[in-house]
């Protein structure tokens, strides 16, 4: 092989190789280029402890649709006899839990990290309506929802339902009815844009997160966006690309880089570079983009784009929720003060935190400074 080593700042260089192979009477060449970044982060444990210190005072509101994720453990001893194609899973007693899903998930992040965290959602008057609003309240969060009775329509709850083993997740299933995922009437947006109103004044940043069930249609992200605006508070979207139009010109986004990737007519294994650069410059914001083990690339209209490479390899448990963690942690480290690239580095501290537990997870700031320090 042939390498050719590029200096281009102090902190990355560029390594380009050829790569010859012969293969009879032909030869195969291929030329790479490879980005390498210096395995050292900038933010430093000391600092790490400074920004987790002033979470504790920070205030969030959480923005989405949110549903119950039920986690049913069990152990497979045998192949199903009525199918010995499928396994069968023993559930002993008490083996059942309930969390916080979808936006409710972002806000268990964002308590677990510290901060005094509440939620803005609509549920179903039912069972499992109670049920979420027991799970916020265990999970340590303050829940404000608009329940379907009040809107005088008919929206079950959603529960996704994941059975699981030691060694990880074996099936999910999605209770979804279809009338708990069309776009809210203007009645329910109504009676949510009064609770906002009442709850905005109570906060210092605002994290709004979809999950592409209904609850941000344009009427309410514009109504909404305009509270939030004329109080001058910080948010962060992490919003699906089809909602990303309604939220041009806020402080930050934070898509993943599947998505964000397919709504730009780009393949997903694009580079996140060119991903964040076109995304902050057609979206008037700044991007977080998250591409998975690759790290999170940082992207605005001013600013060379940065790629902060994930330093902290895991053993992946499951990568449920891993994008409403980087989200929390990058919201409440910009908010204590963070420079971006410290930000990122926090995030995917936090995230693989979570990816090396089974389910969606919440890390701790201790879970985090460990994993910073390693």
């Amino acid at each position: 092989m042939k390498y050719l080593l590029r200096i281009s700042s102090k902190r990355s260089a560029t390594l380009t190789f050829r790569d010859e192979r012969f293969c009879g009477n032909l030869a195969l060449a291929r030329t790479f280029n490879l980005t390498l970044q210096e395995a050292r982060m900038s933010l430093s444990k000391e600092r790490a402890e400074e920004l987790l210190g002033s979470f504790k005072t920070k205030r969030i509101l959480v923005v989405g649709d949110a549903f119950v994720d039920t986690y049913v453990e069990g152990e497979i001893e045998r192949l199903n006899p009525e199918s010995h194609h499928v396994h069968l899973l023993r559930v002993g007693k008490g083996k059942v839990q309930y969390r916080s899903g979808g936006a409710g998930n972002t806000a268990r992040n964002l308590t677990s990290l510290g901060s005094d965290t509440s939620l803005l959602t609509i549920r179903g008057n039912d069972k499992l309506g109670e049920t979420l609003a027991d799970c916020a309240y265990t999970e340590g969060y303050t829940p404000y929802t608009v329940a379907d009775v009040y809107a005088g329509v008919k929206r079950p709850t959603i529960e996704k339902r994941r059975y699981v083993t030691k060694d990880g997740v074996l099936l999910r299933v999605d209770y979804e009815p279809e009338e708990s995922t069309q776009p809210m009437s203007d009645h329910f947006v109504s009676l949510l844009l009064q609770q906002a109103d009442a709850i905005l004044d109570h906060v210092d940043a605002v994290l709004v997160s979809d999950y592409g069930k209904g609850m941000l249609t344009e009427k309410f992200c514009n109504e909404f966006l305009d509270m939030v605006q004329s109080r001058n508070l910080l948010l962060l979207a992490d919003v699906k690309p089809r909602q990303a139009g309604h939220f041009v010109g806020v402080e930050m986004m934070a898509p993943n880089l599947k998505e964000a990737s397919e709504s730009l007519g780009k393949s997903p294994t694009s580079n996140p570079e060119e991903i964040a650069s076109l995304l902050a410059k057609r979206l008037n914001t700044e991007v977080f983009l998250t591409a998975g083990e690759q790290g999170i690339c940082v992207a605005n209209k001013t600013d060379p784009v940065l790629m902060v490479r994930q330093m902290h390899r895991v053993k992946i448990g499951d990568t449920s929720g891993c994008g409403d963690t980087a989200a929390a942690a990058i919201l409440l480290a910009k908010l204590a003060g963070a420079t971006s690239e410290e930000a990122a580095e926090f995030a995917n501290a936090a995230a693989a935190v979570t990816v090396s537990m089974v389910g969606a997870y919440a890390p701790t700031p201790a879970e985090v400074l460990r994993m910073l320090a390693s």
